[in-house]
């Protein structure tokens, strides 16, 4: 019986060598560079077979095949065969980008249950009232007299089979905006939309915003980092960077938008100024509690915000009895700015999950590099003046967390000098305790609020404060995205721009991974059709309830 890798093999001797064969093996070729990466620096490789029964070189095979079985091939179907190969690991922080400007978007967003799906978004800048007669809550029924459940089902289908409640999520918010960068097909031209407004079905054409495909450079970036930026990891998922992109400022949809579409859960008695990074008030509920709120809408900030979460924070430790921490559709960051946030909520050290990480002689080159800056350094100052400031994104420098740094280098050098590939599971940076802020802590109950597009840096915080038991979790389950991630480019003249790897694999105290397993909430919570249609009224209810129920 011939192997799946035999039956490649066989394709690819097969052809001729014209043009097409040609365009083909450089497809093949890019594919086998892809795979040597995934390789020897895929962090969750072992758990992703464990998981779902995924192994690299199956996928990989299956994608050369499909690339060799289409002897007229063209660079729009190479992207989605490279697309489909990404997806298949089912881990929101891999991701391949393409350089492709053509995309398409309708002015307004929905989103669902049920298989109902409800305006939650109009850009009224661009559809008036008089020119679409429609409101946030209003159904959207079909599109092209095709129903709305039936496209969202087959944009899901293309997802990968992912973490359910957010492919479902993504699919959703892919109905109005779709990028050839993310290899999906463009629609254009008119569209005619079917809407169920105060009982009635009407309908209303529209056209596409489209925007044409324009051929772009590829601008390399430089490998040259200092100390700063080798201690940055991101806790980002690109797949979600893309949609806040994509997304209206005004949209309290938005993925990351300063704005939650949770309206006020009482009457504000204090609110944060409007230029404030943060939308933060104190009101004052029914059993005349004062309770704060705050939100948190990325993890991708720094030292300024930090400082004006520390006055926050401040506040609400003096005035509010309870505080409710608002994450929703956060799509992570910096792992030291969230750092930063978590030793401001408590008055104990948190306990920070362990990373399996894959290693490999670059990264240990950069392990020696760093290690060698960090001995020189004899005190405080010197350690602020080499990282260009009193923070990490937030995170206060001192000698203690040098000796920690110190030890982490010195561990991955010990590590790859044993032998290993991914090592044994170790704290990011030897942070293995994040220490209370020496001035300002939160010491009263705390509800935080997630949900299914919550990724990354959005997993780990409540991760943290649930494995700690600071916070009650209220919501859907999140996208599970655990560990950091890095990217690669490799020069090409089919089209990518680049592709993400996730260097780790976190384990949570009780040393379960975090991937694909997302935070369980311990109160669950998913909208409902009313919670669309009367602007959350079940939702706030739901909160208020379980804030009284804080101990």
């Amino acid at each position: 019986m011939l192997t799946k890798s035999l039956i490649t093999l066989l394709l690819l001797a097969s052809f001729s060598a014209n043009a097409a064969t040609e365009l083909q093996k450089k497809m093949v070729t890019y594919i086998d560079a892809m795979a040597s990466v995934y390789d020897s620096m895929y962090a969750p490789a072992l758990w992703k077979k464990e998981f779902s029964n995924w192994t690299l070189s199956a996928e990989v095979d299956k994608a050369k095949a499909r690339v060799l079985a289409k002897e007229n091939i063209t660079i729009s179907e190479y992207h989605k065969i490279v697309s489909d190969l990404i997806l298949s690991m089912k881990d929101f922080h891999v991701s391949v980008r393409f350089h492709a400007t053509e995309k398409a978007s309708l002015p307004f967003m929905v989103r669902g249950t049920e298989g109902r799906y409800f305006i939650v978004y109009i850009d009224r800048e661009k559809l008036s009232k008089e020119a679409f007669p429609f409101e946030v809550g209003d159904e959207l029924l079909t599109m092209n007299d095709k129903k709305a459940d039936e496209i969202v089902k087959s944009i899901k289908a293309t997802l990968g089979g992912n973490t359910e409640e957010t492919d479902q999520a993504l699919a959703e918010m892919s109905l109005t905006s779709r990028r050839a960068a993310k290899a999906d097909t463009v629609p254009s031209g008119p569209i005619t939309l079917t809407f169920l407004k105060d009982g009635k079905e009407k309908s209303i054409q529209l056209i596409w915003e489209y925007e044409k495909e324009l051929v772009l450079r590829n601008n390399n970036k430089s490998d040259s980092k200092s100390l700063k930026e080798r201690v940055e990891l991101e806790m980002t998922s690109q797949i979600a960077m893309d949609f806040a992109a994509d997304q209206n400022a005004a949209n309290n949809f938005a993925i990351g938008a300063r704005t939650s579409f949770l309206p006020a859960l009482g009457t504000k008695i204090w609110e944060s100024d409007k230029e404030n990074h943060y939308d933060a008030y104190i009101y004052l509920n029914e059993d005349k509690e004062l309770i704060g709120y705050v939100r948190i809408k990325s993890y991708g900030a720094g030292e300024k915000e930090t400082k004006q979460f520390i006055d926050i924070i401040k506040k609400m430790q003096t005035t509010t009895d309870k505080l409710v921490i608002d994450q929703l559709n956060n799509p992570g960051g910096s792992v030291f700015y969230l750092y930063s946030l978590v030793s401001l909520l408590s008055d104990r050290p948190m306990a920070a999950p362990k990373h399996y990480m894959a290693i490999n002689q670059e990264d240990i080159v950069d392990s020696y590099k760093s290690l060698k800056d960090l001995e020189k350094v004899k005190n405080l100052e010197e350690l602020q003046k080499a990282f260009g400031g009193e923070t990490v994104s937030g995170y206060p420098l001192s000698m203690n967390f040098l000796e920690f740094m110190k030890s982490y280098y010195q561990f991955k050098i010990d590590e790859w000098n044993a032998g290993k590939k991914l090592t044994s599971p170790y704290h990011l940076y030897g942070v293995d305790k994040i220490n209370p802020h020496p001035t300002v802590q939160y010491t009263k109950p705390i509800l935080l609020l997630v949900n299914e597009l919550d990724f990354s840096g959005g997993d780990f915080f409540p991760a943290i404060m649930q494995d700690n038991k600071r916070a009650t979790i209220m919501g859907v389950r999140t996208a599970g995205a655990g560990g950091y991630v890095l990217g690669v480019e490799l020069s090409n003249q089919l089209g990518i721009g680049g592709f993400r790897y996730t260097g780790s694999l976190a384990d949570r105290v009780d040393n379960t991974p975090i991937e694909n397993l997302g935070v369980k909430p311990e109160i669950d919570y998913a909208l409902t059709v009313e919670d669309y249609q009367k602007n959350f009224k079940g939702f706030k209810a739901a909160i208020n309830k379980a804030v009284k129920e804080l101990k």
